[in-house]
């Protein structure tokens, strides 16, 4: 049977270098570079949510009879940014994301990323 997963996630290489700048740590003080390492090692996966790497995505949902995939934005996601750099940032992921599901609109929706610090912004997006 195939399904749909809800909980997918994805990023965009350009945004997450710029949105590492500003978050550098979690709140215990865990530099936000060795989270995310540990959680690559521990996974398998590395850099496979980045989302110009649909082809490995497609064949990951064709090998797991996976129909549909809903995306939104994974860790270090612009979101949690503030001011001009979140709005920038955060319509950056949501065109490159409407782009990617446009190109394959039977496999993917997906949830925009919003800059949740600037509401009027985020209205507006």
């Amino acid at each position: 049977m195939k399904s749909i997963n809800f909980e997918e996630h994805y990023v965009v290489e350009d945004i997450q270098k710029e949105t590492m700048k500003h978050m550098t740590s979690d709140p215990k003080g865990v530099p936000m570079q060795t989270m995310l390492k540990g959680i690559e090692e521990k996974s398998g996966f590395t850099d496979a949510d980045e989302i110009k790497h649909h082809d490995a995505r497609i064949q990951f949902m064709d090998k797991h009879d996976v129909e549909m995939q809903v995306l939104s934005y994974g860790n270090g996601a612009p979101s949690n940014l503030e001011g001009e750099r979140a709005i920038e940032l955060c319509k950056q992921a949501n065109d490159t994301l409407a782009q990617y599901i446009n190109e394959h609109p039977d496999r993917f929706v997906g949830f925009a990323t919003l800059p949740i610090n600037e509401p009027k912004a985020a209205e507006e997006e």
